[in-house]
């Protein structure tokens, strides 16, 4: 079923703007949101003109460094408010023409109507979903192929989202902005600098764009290949090897007619029959309590285990998928042993820190002494490897149970000069005017700095304590709708 015109404009703008895709939404803490940008307020922006030298040059966005398992940082974008509602408007005024991408049955991450008002979220099957996909693809079947996309969002050349709506020979006929194909081509280099190769990862718009692309190439293999695909990850069950093979190589033909590669590292073909689940995630569910409190010697017990298997298993899942599980089980001992041993593992698997969000919150005894200064020092360790995401994180933690940061942190967070993590130093009282000055020193000539620090600049705008930075209305329209995107109180 397709998502409805209205609908997507509201989660485009309020739910999918800032980079929340996963199940949990755990990308950023909820401090947060743009889920007070309304659709009047947009149509308001959308209406106003971007001055001549934007225009030329687009705009850019504020970045966040995203803390992977294997600490490599993935960099996540939130572009600058008035080209990513140009952008919306485009898809909301063309979106029958491109609803087929709704009801693709090779993808499984496709625009949906969910629950929390959100059209992605990049969360993978259920068990029971996978076991029965697996049940009905692979009987019969001797191989399994995995391969997936080098770099896909990185990748992708704006000027195939043309050649993949209207097809090759006529976009290269009908060229100019009166096609809105073309128009949508424009407004989505001007999220990014006019950049044609790459879009930002993170708001929603960039999975429609990639799914429009991906849908072209479903169609073109779909009369000879039975297949699912997870966003840019493919698989595919085969009778015979030959046909396997044939797979990647038509795959990898079509990827190129749209400037697109195979990532060779990751692709391989597997004799059949292979285990539907890891190894670990089976001696994990066997030491899981089950249907019982979990104890506080369980907990260590059962993390001990995970560490071990995580050893052996370097794509950082077990620890994960482990607490997640014993996050449903836990009391007010158990939770302060969870707490503890998480945030010990903390320091060596950073991606595991939203996991105590939900202890935290429940049970107040796990908000100790101790764990504020392990949080401290966890906090200036991440500032000076920039990570953005787990920055955040601590610094939710320590404003949420009112610890303070002191001086030499807001100093080491200063001298760093992310953005997000400067926009919550702001709203510390006894900080707020050394972020003031910085933000005052932000190069007002030189546009992409200050789309660098929108996020900062805008919220420091709405306090008066500012002027406007932008030779624009952009700001003052927020402002008058009552516009914010951080919510300390959460």
């Amino acid at each position: 079923m397709s998502v409805k015109r209205k609908f997507l404009v509201e989660a485009l703008l309020k739910y999918n703007y800032f980079p929340f895709q996963k199940k949990k939404s755990e990308e950023l803490p909820p401090i947060f949101s743009s889920s007070k940008l309304t659709i009047p307020c947009a149509e308001e922006i959308s209406k106003e003109k971007i001055p001549n030298d934007r225009s030329k040059e687009g705009y850019d966005s504020v970045y966040c460094k995203a803390t992977r398992f294997n600490s490599i940082p993935r960099l996540l974008s939130i572009p600058h408010p008035k080209p990513y509602i140009d952008l919306c408007f485009e898809f909301y005024n063309n979106w029958n023409k491109l609803t087929s991408i709704c009801t693709n049955d090779h993808s499984i991450i496709i625009p949906r109507t969910h629950k929390d008002g959100r059209i992605i979220i990049m969360d993978y099957e259920s068990s029971y979903q996978r076991r029965e996909r697996y049940f009905k693809e692979a009987f019969g079947k001797k191989y399994e192929v995995h391969t997936d996309i080098a770099n896909c969002f990185p990748s992708i050349y704006s000027h195939s989202i043309p050649w993949a709506i209207v097809g090759f020979e006529k976009a290269k006929k009908q060229r100019g902005d009166k096609f809105w194909f073309n128009s949508l081509d424009k407004k989505i280099q001007n999220c990014s600098r006019k950049e044609t190769t790459g879009i930002p990862i993170g708001p929603a718009t960039s999975n429609i764009i990639a799914e429009i692309i991906l849908e072209k190439i479903d169609k073109a293999l779909k009369r000879k290949y039975k297949y699912v695909r997870f966003i840019d990850d493919y698989t595919l069950y085969s009778k015979d090897e030959t046909n396997a093979q044939n797979f990647i190589k038509d795959l990898g033909n079509e990827l190129l007619k749209f400037k697109l590669n195979l990532n060779i590292k990751k692709t391989e073909i597997h004799k059949l029959p292979q285990p539907l689940n890891e190894e670990w995630i089976g001696r994990i569910k066997e030491i899981l309590p089950k249907g019982k409190p979990v104890t506080s010697n369980q907990i260590s017990d059962i993390l001990d285990s995970a560490v071990r298997l995580q050893a052996k298993h370097l794509d950082g899942s077990v620890l994960k998928y482990t607490a997640n599980a014993l996050i449903k089980g836990l009391d007010n001992k158990s939770a302060d042993a969870f707490v503890k041993y998480i945030i010990k593992l903390v320091y060596y698997y950073p991606n595991l820190l939203p996991s105590i969000k939900k202890p935290l919150e429940l049970f107040p005894e796990t908000r100790t002494k101790n764990l504020k200064k392990q949080i401290v020092l966890l906090l200036k360790e991440s500032i000076a490897y920039g990570r953005t995401d787990i920055v955040c994180w601590l610094m939710y933690y320590l404003k949420y149970f009112n610890f303070q940061i002191d001086k030499r942190t807001a100093n080491m967070l200063i001298e760093q000069k992310d953005c997000l993590p400067l926009t919550i130093l702001f709203y510390s009282p006894e900080h707020r005017k050394e972020v003031v000055k910085f933000a005052k020193k932000i190069d007002k000539q030189y546009h992409y700095e200050l789309d660098n620090y929108w996020i900062l600049l805008y919220q420091i705008y709405l306090e008066n304590l500012i002027e406007n930075p932008y030779n624009d209305n952009v700001f003052p329209i927020l402002k008058k709708n009552k516009i914010s995107f951080v919510n300390i109180a959460k």
